[in-house]
């Protein structure tokens, strides 16, 4: 729902925001560093996995000692 806000009022304003458009980026990192951000903002088409998708969002991978 935050995503969609920020979306929709840069959208209707992006004429006039100028330097407004740093704070909505950063809006936009917070809620991808929260993983708030919809499916549809994440994940992209990858031609090479089976599923025909991937997402951006990298996962933690904790290395065991050896």
């Amino acid at each position: 729902l935050a995503a969609t806000v920020v979306f929709n009022i840069a959208h209707v304003h992006g004429d006039i925001l100028r330097d407004g458009w740093k704070n909505i980026l950063e809006c936009i990192i917070h809620l991808y560093k929260a993983k708030l951000l919809p499916s549809a903002l994440v994940e992209v088409e990858d031609f090479l996995d089976p599923t025909g998708r991937t997402t951006l969002i990298k996962e933690q991978i904790t290395q065991t000692p050896k």
